[in-house]
């Protein structure tokens, strides 16, 4: 059996090219002068394309410890360092849903919670961050 050139080749060949570089990054680093866009690159390259919002969840007296920690100290990224076994990146719709139901609690303006009071109806050990179905809706319509 004879096999053509064409069956040789990787199946990625096969594609467009642009199938692998769809945001055009490869082209910020084809300057002939050696000029190279950076910033330009930075801002397409994203390995989820889907904008997540971190969570702090306070499910243990050591979480809830550093939360209190965070809202006073002078250098939050050693603190935040230490909050990262108890984290959660959700996607902005998911996040919109449970800030809808008041139950995330933001600290200066950057740093997300989940509502400690909140914990037993959004917050299972077993399943993690339970997000509601309904971004809200739950008043009453007159």
């Amino acid at each position: 059996m004879v096999l053509r050139d064409h069956a040789k080749a990787p199946m990625y060949n096969l594609q467009d090219p642009q199938a692998f570089d769809y945001k055009r990054i490869m082209e910020c680093f084809e300057d002939a002068e050696g000029r190279f866009e950076f910033e330009t690159a930075a801002h397409a390259f994203q390995i989820i394309d889907d904008p997540t919002v971190t969570v702090i969840i306070p499910y243990n007296e050591e979480a809830e410890r550093l939360i209190e920690e965070l809202k006073y100290t002078e250098y939050p990224f050693s603190t935040l360092r230490k909050l990262q076994p108890y984290t959660v990146s959700i996607y902005e719709g998911e996040f919109d849903k449970l800030s809808s139901k008041g139950v995330i609690l933001t600290i200066d303006d950057t740093y997300h919670v989940l509502n400690p009071d909140a914990m037993k109806e959004y917050y299972d050990p077993h399943r993690g961050l339970l997000v509601p179905e309904s971004g809200g809706g739950d008043g009453l319509l007159f």
